[in-house]
């Protein structure tokens, strides 16, 4: 898994993928593509989302696709870091990160999602 913070937003993915859930899907992909899992985002505007176009976009070139970029920190296991409105704490095989203003978030695991 591999996460990054900024002071209003986060971002999560994962080596497998959990397919998003049909009510989860907020209408980003266009014509034949399709979602796949593995992708957490929460940001100020745009809330909590999970999955990503399969447009060809790699997980490494997610941030571009479902998001801003995200300079903050790299966070490790038993690690929680706190930028500007933004939290994230990591345990082993999950993260969960909450936008302390909004309260929108995420958890993520290695077979599981949760958004709120």
């Amino acid at each position: 898994m591999q996460c990054s913070i900024d002071a209003d937003s986060a971002a999560c993915h994962l080596l497998t993928d959990v397919p998003p859930r049909p009510g989860d899907i907020k209408g980003q992909c266009t014509g034949l593509s399709e979602y796949f899992g593995g992708y957490a985002v929460v940001t100020l505007d745009g809330g909590a989302q999970y999955g990503l176009c399969g447009n060809g976009t790699s997980p490494m070139e997610a941030e571009e696709v479902a998001g801003p970029a995200f300079p903050g920190p790299w966070i490790q296991d038993g690690q929680t870091v706190r930028l500007g409105n933004m939290v994230c704490e990591r345990a082993p095989g999950a993260m969960t990160c909450a936008h302390l203003r909004t309260g929108h978030g995420f958890m993520i695991s290695r077979d599981n999602y949760e958004l709120w």
